[in-house]
């Protein structure tokens, strides 16, 4: 999420449902469909044990056939991510009473039309970022030389990635899900791909960069086709069998349909994935936010790295797990072989926490395992400014950080978000604990002494507008508590 500027329309097919038009259909999983809505995205339910992809499918289908449209496996786009969720995408069959017949279809667990999300980007000026996440703000970035994120894979869900950029060193692939070409048009997704793995700019320097173009030039891009990058994640991972990163600097309002969403995440993470996503930059809480409030996501607040206020356009609240800094960082310019772009937003600080989970993933460590490590390692009470109910939770890595030291650290605790949720793997509650030495992310720095966990009491406050926003959608009965709809990135 970044680039704030006046808030545009979101996008992204999500799979929500349509508003049920009868009392007897009311608790079913549909919500209203906008006008001359393209495409439906329907999530099967095949939970019980003696019903198949296969068999939910056929049962689509047939509905299809007896509205008159034939062939209708031929209009279908399957996505499978993990071993837990499964949909289709297929044509718009008509208005709510459609997508209320739909959802009754035994083994259909939601239906929803797309939805249209967005990203945004910011201005620019004064370099800061990864130099505060050792502990000190003097100019230079200490970090530990066996956790640079080697055979770790990143997957940067964005407008791509400029794999020609020097600072990737012929790392980093792109893919292209838009239709439009590799070519990252936006820019967005070079910068946060340059945070988290570039040579210079990034954290992970030794990561491997997939970057998944799901924005075009204007930014905008449908759920659909997002999901078909998280389902082609899903299958790299499983295919590739390394250890695996997701960023998502997106996001928009919370509504009843995000189950689905929240659902094909957590499918990832049960796969072993650590899915870092951005907490918005609209100043509200990150609880009202998709994908902010999923448990199992580690949701990324911002902070002003040159006085750790809390960024006045970050999003707050609970469902905040740790900030990072996100104003005025610098990164890739993407299309310049070696330019660089300063950018703000809840977008610049989710990759400085994907960029940590590489490098600590690269140590051997599982996402479960570099989650609580990360948290461990944080400072404690260095963020000032109106929080909120934000956890005061700081990221820090690197020789010399706070939270780091060589075991012997007071044990602080690791605040947080939201309550786990059965299966949800590394999507917990969050737990204190003494902090721990992660793969050398915590030694003291030898030259210097400098010092841990300086807190700043500077006045000023990040700028900023808004980011993230999704339009309507719906999930089945009993599902996410409904509140507006756009999405954007974040």
């Amino acid at each position: 999420m970044s680039n704030h500027s006046s808030a545009p329309s979101r996008r992204w097919s999500v799979i929500l449902a349509s508003a049920i038009a009868t009392l007897a259909l009311s608790t079913s999983n549909t919500h209203a469909a906008p006008a001359n809505s393209p495409q439906w995205i329907v999530e099967l339910d095949t939970s019980s044990a003696d019903v198949s992809v296969a068999d939910a499918q056929q049962g689509v289908f047939q509905w299809y056939q007896n509205r008159g449209l034939s062939n209708p496996e031929a209009k279908a786009g399957p996505l499978s991510i993990g071993n837990s969720f499964s949909a289709l995408t297929m044509p718009s069959a008509g208005g709510e009473e459609a997508l209320a017949s739909l959802a009754n279809v035994a083994n259909v667990r939601s239906v929803a039309p797309t939805v249209e999300w967005e990203i945004f980007g910011t201005q620019a000026n004064a370099p800061a970022g990864l130099d505060r996440l050792d502990g000190t703000l003097d100019g230079t970035f200490n970090f530990p030389d066996n956790a640079q994120g080697a055979g770790v894979d990143v997957f940067v869900i964005d407008s791509g990635v400029d794999i020609n950029h020097q600072d990737f060193g012929g790392r980093a692939q792109t893919q292209d899900f838009t239709q439009s070409g590799n070519r990252d048009d936006n820019g967005h997704g070079s910068h946060v791909s340059g945070t988290i793995a570039g040579a210079t700019s990034g954290i992970a320097k030794q990561a491997n960069l997939f970057g998944f173009k799901v924005f075009d030039a204007s930014g905008r891009g449908s759920n659909a086709i997002i999901l078909q990058a998280l389902q082609e994640t899903s299958r790299q991972v499983q295919q590739r069998g390394n250890p695996a990163v997701v960023n998502m600097s997106l996001g928009g309002p919370r509504s009843g349909g995000d189950g689905a969403t929240q659902r094909a995440i957590e499918a990832l993470v049960q796969q072993g994935v650590a899915v870092v996503v951005a907490a918005g930059n609209e100043s509200q809480d990150a609880c009202n936010v998709s994908p902010a409030f999923i448990p199992s996501a580690i949701t990324v607040g911002a902070i002003d790295p040159r006085n750790d206020q809390l960024a006045n356009f970050s999003n707050v609240g609970r469902c905040v797990d740790i900030s990072a800094p996100g104003v005025q960082i610098p990164s890739v310019r993407a299309n310049s072989q070696n330019g660089v772009a300063n950018l703000s937003g809840t977008s610049m600080a989710s990759p400085h926490v994907a960029g940590v989970m590489a490098a600590l993933m690269s140590t051997g460590l599982s996402a479960d395992a570099a989650r609580q490590q990360m948290l461990q390692a944080a400072e404690q009470g260095a963020i000032g400014g109106n929080l909120r109910g934000t956890a005061n939770v700081l990221l820090a890595f690197g020789n010399g950080a706070a939270g780091g030291g060589n075991g012997n650290g007071a044990g602080k605790k690791a605040v947080g978000k939201k309550a786990a949720q059965p299966g949800q793997g590394a999507g917990g509650a969050k737990q204190g604990a003494k902090k721990q030495a992660a793969g050398g992310a915590g030694k003291k720095r030898a030259a210097g002494g400098a010092k841990k966990g300086a807190k700043r009491g500077a006045k000023k406050q990040a700028g900023g507008k808004r980011v993230g926003g999704a339009k309507k959608g719906a999930s089945k009965a009993g599902a996410q508590k409904q509140v507006a709809n756009p999405i954007q990135a974040a």
